[in-house]
C-alpha cells in the first residue's frame, strides 16, 4: 500500500473551517501536513461551539493526519525556524485578508525570493482586488453576495428564510486543494513554483449552475419547481410506518413503475412534454400511489423496484438509520482513531477509493503543539535551543 502524496510536505497557516477543510483533504491523501499555530491560541477553530469534553467537534472534523508546531512567526526568532521549516516544504497554504502576511513578510513574494519552486496557495474571501477584497466575511456574508441567502420579505421588514444552511465549504475547499495539487503536478514536471490566488466567493460563483443559466438568459431548470404535489418525484408512506422516495420522471422508469406495482392503467395517463416530467399537473395520481405504497413494507417494496429498474430509494429519518445502514457499514465510510485528550474520534473517509491504496488516519486531529519537538528536532534544532525557545514563548 502507498500513500499518494508520500513525501510531499505542506506548511498549514489556514485556520477556521473552510480553509482547514483544504488541508485536511491533502492531508488524508497522505502529504505531510504540519500546522503552524501561534502558542497559547492556535487555530480560531479550536474555540468554536459546540463542544465535548472541552474541545470543539468542528476542530476535531476537520484537522486529522495533520502535526501541529506551535510557533510565533511575529518574533525574529520565529521567523527564523520557520525559514528553515519552509526549506524542507513543497507548498504553503494560507488564509488571511489581503495584505497581511506580507506585513509579516510571509507574502509570496517574499518566500519566492528564497524559494522559487515553492507552491503558494493564498485563500481569502473575496479575493485579492475587487472593491470588497478587504471586507470581512463569514459564511453568510459569501452566500449573501452571491445570490445564495434566503431572505422574504415579512410585515414590510427583511427576514432570513428558512433554506440557509451553511454553503460553499466543502466545494471552496475541494477547489483550492485540487489548484494545489495542479500546481505541485506542474512543479514535479517543470520544477517552478506556483502562486494560486482562492477566492471562496469566486467559488461560490463558480457553483452557482442557476446563475450560470441566468447568465446566458434562460430560466434554470430546478427554478420555480415545486415538487410537493408532483405524483412520479416524491415521498410516500409504507405499510411499516416508513418513508420511501420514487422519481420515475422518465417515461421507461415511469413504466417500470407502473407494472411493479399492477397499476398498467396508470401508464398512458401520465404524458411526458419533455424528457423529464414531474407530472405535477396530475395531483390526483398522488393519493392514488399512496394508497398502492402503503399494502407493502419500506424493504419488500424496494426489493421489488431494484429488481426492475425503478429509481425509488429509503429515505433516512434519522441520523442512527443511515449511520447503521448495511450499505454505509459496506462502503467502509466511517473511521476512527484515538485523542488524546478526546478518547475516540469518528469521521468518514475521502469520497473516493483507488487499488493499491487504502485509506489511513496517521494522527488524530492534534492538540496545539503536540508535534513542535517531533517537528523541530527533524529540523535540527537543538534540545537546548528548543527550551529557550519555550522559554521566550516562541513555541
Amino acid at each position: 500500500m502507498y500513500r499518494l502524496l508520500d513525501g510531499v510536505r505542506i506548511l498549514d497557516l489556514t485556520r477556521l473551517i473552510h480553509a482547514g477543510y483544504v488541508t485536511q483533504l491533502l492531508a488524508d491523501l497522505g502529504a505531510d501536513v504540519i500546522k503552524v499555530e501561534r502558542p497559547g491560541t492556535g487555530d480560531y477553530l479550536r474555540g468554536l461551539p459546540p463542544f465535548k469534553d472541552g474541545i470543539s467537534a468542528a476542530y476535531l472534523a476537520i484537522n486529522r493526519n495533520k502535526r501541529s508546531l506551535s510557533l510565533d512567526v511575529n518574533t525574529e526568532q520565529g521567523r527564523e525556524v520557520f525559514w528553515r521549516l519552509l526549506d524542507t516544504a513543497d507548498a504553503l497554504i494560507q488564509v488571511s485578508k489581503p495584505g497581511t502576511f506580507a506585513r509579516h513578510g510571509l507574502d509570496y513574494e517574499s518566500i519566492a525570493r528564497r524559494r522559487q519552486d515553492i507552491v503558494y496557495t493564498e485563500i481569502s474571501a473575496f479575493g485579492q482586488t475587487g472593491p470588497w477584497r478587504l471586507m470581512p466575511a463569514h459564511g453568510y456574508n459569501m452566500m449573501a453576495t452571491s445570490r445564495h441567502l434566503d431572505v422574504e420579505w415579512v410585515d414590510g421588514r427583511p427576514e432570513l428564510g428558512s433554506n440557509n444552511g451553511i454553503r460553499g465549504n466543502v466545494a471552496f475547499g475541494t477547489t483550492a486543494a485540487l489548484a494545489t495539487l495542479a500546481a505541485l503536478v506542474r512543479r514535479a514536471t517543470t520544477g517552478a513554483g506556483q502562486y494560486l490566488e482562492v477566492s471562496l466567493w469566486d467559488e461560490s460563483i463558480h457553483e452557482s449552475l442557476e446563475l450560470a443559466d441566468r447568465l446566458n438568459g434562460v430560466p434554470p431548470m430546478m427554478e420555480g419547481l415545486d415538487v410537493r404535489n408532483s405524483p412520479r418525484y416524491n415521498v410516500y408512506g409504507t405499510k411499516d410506518q416508513k418513508v420511501i422516495f420514487i422519481g420515475p420522471i422518465e417515461r421507461h422508469f415511469w413504466v417500470n413503475f407502473c407494472n411493479v406495482v399492477g397499476r398498467q392503467d396508470w401508464i398512458e395517463r401520465a404524458r411526458f412534454d419533455l424528457p423529464m416530467d414531474h407530472g405535477n399537473y396530475d395531483t390526483d395520481l398522488r393519493g392514488l400511489i399512496q394508497a398502492e405504497l402503503a399494502t407493502r413494507t419500506l424493504d419488500e417494496w424496494m426489493a421489488a423496484f431494484l429488481a426492475n429498474d425503478v429509481p425509488a430509494s429509503p429515505v433516512m429519518m434519522t441520523d442512527a438509520e443511515l449511520l447503521e445502514s448495511d450499505h454505509l457499514r459496506e462502503r467502509g465510510m466511517i473511521v476512527e482513531t484515538q485523542h488524546e485528550a478526546y478518547g475516540k474520534v469518528r469521521g468518514f473517509r475521502l469520497g473516493f477509493t483507488m487499488p493499491g491504496t487504502e485509506f489511513e488516519i496517521r494522527h488524530a486531529p492534534p492538540l496545539l503543539g503536540e508535534h513542535t519537538d517531533e517537528i523541530l528536532d527533524e529540523l535540527g534544532v537543538a534540545p537546548s535551543e528548543v527550551a529557550s525557545l519555550r522559554e521566550r514563548s516562541v513555541v
